[in-house]
């Protein structure tokens, strides 16, 4: 599968154990950034909160080689697919992110360990 979302800049990407620490740092840095299960989890329970939506998702395996994470990408998700039109209030936010939410923890227990996850804000 070829990854959502290219390090087009060859940078190290960052990754995130927390939600919050990913959505607090996201704007601030231009390279990839890659969040733990727990840490996509948390995002999608606090991302409308910041006036963000999840906008898609992919899910991938965490891999550690030489003492560097590496993240190979599986399988991804667009709000698109749930019938999502406009995001444009809190309340569309949330019940945007609840099935993000809930696909996730599907992917979690398919083995998925890692998520690169592109928020939108509304």
């Amino acid at each position: 599968m070829i990854p959502l979302f290219k390090n087009k800049s060859n940078k190290q990407p960052s990754w995130f154990d927390s939600g919050n620490a990913y959505i607090q740092n996201r704007l601030l840095e231009t390279r990839p950034h890659y969040l733990t299960a727990p840490a996509a989890i948390e995002v999608c329970n606090i991302a409308a909160e910041f006036n963000f939506y999840i906008k898609h998702y992919e899910a991938g395996i965490l891999h550690e080689i030489n003492g560097k994470k590496c993240y190979e990408p599986r399988d991804g998700w667009v709000n698109s697919y749930a019938d999502i039109g406009k995001v444009e209030s809190f309340e569309d936010a949330k019940r945007n992110n609840q099935i993000a939410f809930n696909l996730i923890k599907e992917d979690i227990a398919n083995g998925h360990t890692a998520f690169s996850v592109k928020l939108n804000e509304f």
